[in-house]
């Protein structure tokens, strides 16, 4: 069974405030995103005093740490809400991972001309950081992906920090990025993970199976989803205003998909900080690869066993799925699943639990299937 530990820090100071008895726990981790954790402190346990619980998790004020085996696993800082149900006697608390507070913060004026992508995308966290008061203590992954980009960032378009993070990790030949948490000579660290092209483990490299069997039985997978995502368009529209005010507007035409019937359907998104219109396209053409087909994304839960736990899986990562049921049943006369490829863990949300009964979450995709 799976030790865990949950650790209060004051977020100013980084020192440790408390380690109390989380329960009803889950946290999750994103690509591209900000995990969230849950969890309830029984205010009535040994110990347990409302001055020492309140202290410990004022939201905003106080980050959290996860603990499973003596390694950290998750991180980030308590948010509204924190709410008290007398029937239970439990304080329920909310956490986002850091990078979640970049929400909330606006990009001074920066200029970038043929700077590596991973370049930008640090100082696009380390800039806010070094305000006074703007210390979240998150780094990001050394190393370059070769890919260099112009940007420039207006203090007074008010650009938000993760808007412009993402918006530069998803325009073509983009990369990469999500979370991580360790301890770093006896404190916890976080960090970003910037990964080009991509993160995680590609193809068998994971060792990673996961399986399906309706009719015989067996498979680690205890249940799935099978959904449809969002819809296709056939034209794609990047736009952005310049500082002197000057509109850009650049487009991507899916001929192929007109060619074979399907309807003028049309998307548009305004970016920040874009000087060009080469760099306006590849926005333009990355929004219409996208959009180029049905997407679907798989929802597969599972419970914790070996070779199938924290450690053994990341973001990023390719596991082999095979799956045998009614949506895709299996062909008896060769043997085979109905089912079988490689599906990429894009998120995964943990819920601890008693020994073999820690379940993970964990969201596939997306998927493009073909048209």
């Amino acid at each position: 069974m799976a030790e865990y530990r949950y650790h209060l820090y004051d977020l100013a100071s980084g020192v440790r405030i408390d380690t109390l008895p989380l329960e009803q726990v889950t946290y999750s981790r994103e690509m591209r995103g900000v995990g969230s954790l849950r969890g309830q402190l029984p205010m009535y346990g040994d110990g347990l005093t409302a001055a020492r619980v309140l202290q410990a998790t004022i939201p905003d004020h106080t980050k959290i740490f996860v603990e499973r085996d003596n390694a950290l696993v998750w991180g980030g800082r308590l948010v509204p809400p924190r709410s008290y149900d007398s029937a239970s006697g439990m304080l329920s608390v909310t956490a986002e991972e850091t990078i979640g507070a970049f929400a909330s913060r606006y990009l001074p004026t920066l200029s970038f001309l043929g700077a590596d992508q991973f370049d930008i995308a640090r100082a696009l966290l380390s800039t806010p950081q070094a305000d006074s008061g703007g210390n979240m203590g998150v780094g990001a992954t050394a190393g370059l992906s070769g890919v260099l980009r112009d940007r420039n960032y207006n203090a007074a378009d008010q650009t938000v920090v993760l808007t412009a993070l993402t918006e530069l990790s998803e325009v073509e030949n983009g990369f990469e990025f999500a979370t991580q948490t360790v301890w770093s000579g006896g404190a916890p660290a976080e960090t970003v993970l910037l990964g080009y092209p991509r993160l995680g483990r590609a193809g068998a490299d994971s060792g990673l199976v996961l399986e399906y069997d309706a009719f015989g039985g067996g498979g680690n997978i205890v249940s799935y989803t099978w959904d449809d995502g969002p819809g296709l368009f056939t034209r794609s529209w990047a736009s952005t205003e310049t500082d002197e005010g000057v509109q850009l507007t650049a487009s991507a035409t899916n001929s192929a998909l007109l060619g074979q019937g399907y309807p003028l359907l049309e998307q548009s998104q305004q970016f920040d900080g874009i000087t060009n219109l080469a760099t306006l396209q590849a926005h333009a053409n990355a929004l219409s690869a996208f959009a180029g087909g049905h997407h679907v994304t798989a929802k597969v839960t599972v419970m914790a066993q070996p070779g199938v736990e924290v450690g053994d899986w990341q973001l990023g990562d390719e596991a082999l799925v095979r799956i045998s049921d009614w949506r895709f049943p299996p062909d008896p006369g060769a043997g085979t699943p109905g089912y079988a490829g490689y599906m990429r863990i894009m998120e995964v949300q943990v819920t601890p639990g008693a020994e073999g009964d820690e379940q993970y979450d964990f969201t596939m995709g997306d998927m493009l299937e073909s048209l």
